[in-house]
């Protein structure tokens, strides 16, 4: 995981080595992260539609979860990239979906990404652990 110096959620690292590294943008339209609503645990997928560099959509939240403008939006516990509870953002608005038992959510995001200068690269330390076991696990 990639953050700012602010423990908000920049990306993620694609590739590393010894002095640098390449660092995929949460302003990406391929990728998908696990997040969730931080005061319910509701959690989903956050994407990015390629249209405004400081919001992104939180999709497969349930409609009667119990959401409001204004709640902060963090990483879920269900990545081998990212530890969770890192920082992304807030809810902006939100509509229900016609025809899906899902709602809409835009979520405004923290870091801005017309103005970023230094970031910090997240080791995971418990990686090669879980990695073990899901390989256990789904073989």
């Amino acid at each position: 995981g990639v953050v700012n110096n602010h423990n908000n959620l920049v990306g993620m690292t694609s590739i590393v080595h010894d002095k640098f590294s390449v660092i995929i943008s949460l302003l990406n339209t391929d990728l998908m992260i696990s997040a969730k609503i931080k005061k319910s645990g509701h959690y989903g997928s956050l994407t990015w539609d390629g249209k405004l560099f400081n919001k992104m959509q939180l999709n497969d939240i349930p409609k009667h979860a119990n959401i409001k403008i204004g709640d902060t939006i963090v990483t879920s516990a269900y990545s081998n990239i990212f530890p969770e509870d890192l920082y992304i953002g807030t809810i902006s608005e939100y509509k229900t979906e016609e025809n899906t038992n899902f709602l809409q959510i835009s979520v405004q995001l923290f870091v801005d990404f017309t103005n970023i200068n230094h970031v910090y690269i997240i080791e995971t330390k418990l990686k090669n652990e879980r990695q073990i076991l899901e390989k256990i696990l789904i073989p």
